[in-house]
C-alpha cells in the first residue's frame, strides 16, 4: 500500500483502521502541509456566509484566504479562541481528508492553524510548528457513501467528554492561588484571563464563608445550618453560579452586613431563588419590609413574588415621575 501524496514523508505515514458510524475504514495517519489543503467550501456551517459571498461576487466561490476572512469576521466561529488553544496545546484531533485531499472534517481546526500562520512572523521559530497539521487521509478505495459516514459521525454525534463543572475549575484555580501561584502564571497555565481568575477567587472566598456557616451547628452563641461537610460542599458546587451572581450584584453588602450575608446563605440553602434575576434583588428585598417577609416565609415561590413586588413598585414610581414631568397632577386620598 502506498501512502497518499498529500501527507509528508516525515514522519512516515502509518496505515490504521478507524471506525466511523459503525463501519471500519482504512486511513493514513500523518502530517499534511497546510498550504496543500483546500478548505471545505461546502461545509454546512459556512452555508449562509458563502451564499452572501457569492451574491456579492457574481456567483464566485471564495478561495482559502477569503474563507479565512469570513470565519474571522463571524464571532460564532470562535476562530481566535481555537487558534489560541492550538498555540498552547497543538491540534489534538486530526483533520480528515479524502484520498484526493478534500477536507471532510476539521474546517475550524484547519482555518485556526491558518490564522496562526497569518499572525505569526516569518522569523518566529514556532511558525514552522503550524506549517503542517495532523491528518487522517482516507484510502483511495473509500466510497462517497463512506465519506458521508464520516460527515455524519463527526458532525451529528457529539463527543461524550463531559467538561468539568465551573465549581471544580474554580476550586483548582483557588487552590493554586492559596499555594502562592501568581495570577499571571495561572493565566498562562490555564488560559483564563486574569480578570476571570480574580472573579473565581472572589466566588470561592464567598463559598468558603458559606461552607463555614453551613457546617456550623446552630446554638445560642452562633448561627449555622448544621450540615455535614460533604453535603455543604455539594450544595456549594450546585449553586456556584448563584454565588457568582451575588458577588456581581451586591458584593460590598455581603462584606459589610453579616446578618444579611448569613440570611442570604440560608436562602441559598432553602432554594428560595429560581433564577439569577431573583438573586439580584436579594439585597433590595432585605431592605424592603414586605419583600423581606415574603422571602422569610415558607412560600416555595418566595423569590419570584419578592422580585415581582419590587419590580411593581419601581414601575409605579417611574410612572409617577413620568406623569409629573408631563404636567399631570397626582392626588392621593
Amino acid at each position: 500500500m502506498t501512502p497518499p501524496t498529500i501527507l509528508e514523508i516525515k514522519p512516515e505515514p502509518k496505515a490504521a483502521q478507524k471506525k466511523f458510524h459503525g463501519k471500519v475504514l482504512l486511513v493514513w495517519e500523518g502530517l499534511a502541509r497546510v498550504s496543500r489543503v483546500q478548505g471545505w467550501v461546502k461545509n454546512r456551517r459556512l452555508d449562509l456566509e458563502v451564499k452572501r459571498f457569492r451574491d456579492a461576487n457574481v456567483g464566485r466561490e471564495p478561495d482559502n484566504d477569503e474563507i479565512l476572512a469570513i470565519m474571522k469576521s463571524v464571532p460564532e466561529f470562535r476562530l481566535k479562541e481555537l487558534a489560541d488553544d492550538i498555540r498552547i496545546n497543538g491540534v489534538r484531533q486530526p483533520i480528515v481528508l479524502s484520498s484526493d485531499g478534500r477536507l471532510l472534517d476539521g474546517n475550524r481546526r484547519y482555518f485556526a492553524v491558518r490564522l496562526l500562520l497569518e499572525t505569526t512572523k516569518g522569523d518566529d521559530p514556532v511558525r514552522s510548528e503550524y506549517e503542517c497539521i495532523p491528518a487522517w487521509v482516507l484510502d483511495h478505495e473509500t466510497s462517497q457513501e463512506d465519506e458521508q459516514r464520516i460527515l455524519v459521525q463527526e458532525n451529528f454525534y457529539a463527543p461524550l467528554k463531559v467538561e468539568w463543572p465551573d465549581y471544580v475549575k474554580a476550586q483548582l484555580i483557588y487552590q493554586e492561588i492559596q499555594n502562592g501561584v501568581p495570577i499571571a502564571t495561572l493565566n498562562q497555565r490555564y488560559h483564563w484571563s486574569e480578570a476571570k481568575i480574580r472573579e473565581a477567587r472572589e466566588i470561592m472566598e464567598l463559598i468558603d464563608e458559606f461552607l463555614i456557616f453551613a457546617t456550623t451547628v446552630k446554638s445560642e452563641e452562633q448561627d449555622g445550618l448544621g450540615l455535614q461537610a460533604t453535603e455543604a460542599e455539594r450544595l456549594a458546587a450546585e449553586k456556584y453560579q448563584h454565588f457568582n451572581e451575588a458577588r456581581k450584584s451586591f458584593k460590598e453588602r455581603l462584606y459589610k452586613d453579616l446578618d444579611f450575608k448569613q440570611q442570604f446563605f440560608r436562602w441559598i440553602f432553602e432554594n428560595k431563588f429560581s433564577s439569577f434575576a431573583e438573586i439580584r434583588i436579594a439585597a433590595q428585598a432585605w431592605d424592603h419590609s414586605r419583600a423581606r417577609q415574603i422571602l422569610l416565609s415558607n412560600d416555595p415561590k418566595a423569590g419570584k413574588k419578592a422580585k415581582a413586588l419590587i419590580d411593581y413598585e419601581k414601575r409605579f414610581a417611574s410612572s409617577l415621575i413620568t406623569m409629573a414631568s408631563s404636567g399631570f397632577k397626582v392626588q392621593f386620598t
